[in-house]
């Protein structure tokens, strides 16, 4: 890009430095970010199951105890 700074009107071809390309996968944010969200995810995942196990351990239970 460049910057017309003459006053009379002549361009002296100033170019500003080339701008890095953002590349999400390069990012140590990004990446954070989505291991932080992979973890909590799996973490949900484990305490559904385990929720489910034990649902089906009480039920089982009442079911021994009413027979």
């Amino acid at each position: 890009m460049k910057i017309n700074v003459s006053p009379k009107g002549r361009s002296i071809g100033y170019a500003g430095k080339p701008k890095k390309r953002f590349v999400p996968e390069e990012d140590p944010l990004t990446n954070a970010t989505l291991q932080y969200l992979k973890t909590g995810s799996k973490m949900e995942d484990e305490t559904e199951l385990a929720i489910s196990k034990i649902e089906a351990l009480r039920k089982d239970t009442l079911r021994k105890a009413q027979v």
